[in-house]
């Protein structure tokens, strides 16, 4: 199941409480069979996409408290860089599919056939980023933190390019 409370605590934070404002967010879990718990998956489709409930999540973990301060500013830029990545994610999945919901999904990125190899390979590594920032303990080297946010930046106006030269 995972660490339940600090779900708790999430959706009583966001006042999510009733079984109308939490059944759109159970739907949207695909409950993959991955490293995250049963929690974590529930906890990324309450936050995915929101720069505010990505933070109000990682204040309630709280152990960034122990990070200086050069490692706090390079995962606040790493957020900020995958929220808005996400959310363009999230909506090139949902229009391409829009029985999907909740956050995207690699495997629907793939049979999509829009994206090259080397930027699901780049998604798939941010992703992983953001998983370890998000549900693991210990905190990666900050070099690569700021890489990953540059990369994030960067794949983000590829997919803005593209999206605009579509329209």
């Amino acid at each position: 199941m995972g660490n339940v409370e600090l779900l708790f605590k999430l959706l009583s934070h966001l006042k999510i409480t009733s079984v109308k404002e939490i059944e759109p967010i159970l739907k949207s879990v695909k409950f993959e069979k991955d490293r995250r718990n049963i929690s974590q998956q529930i906890i990324d489709q309450i936050i995915t996409g929101s720069e505010k409930r990505y933070q109000i999540y990682r204040e309630l973990r709280s152990d960034e408290s122990m990070a200086d301060e050069k490692t706090r500013h390079a995962v606040d830029n790493f957020f900020t860089q995958w929220v808005r990545l996400e959310n363009t994610l999230n909506r090139i999945t949902y229009k391409n599919a829009p029985r999907s919901r909740g956050a995207f999904n690699i495997n629907s990125l793939k049979r999509m056939n829009i994206l090259s190899q080397d930027a699901l390979n780049k998604i798939a590594s941010l992703r992983k980023l953001r998983n370890v920032l998000i549900h693991d303990i210990e905190i990666p080297d900050v070099e690569l933190i700021v890489k990953q946010a540059g990369e994030a930046q960067e794949l983000l106006s590829k997919l803005n390019e593209m999206q605009n030269s579509v329209q």
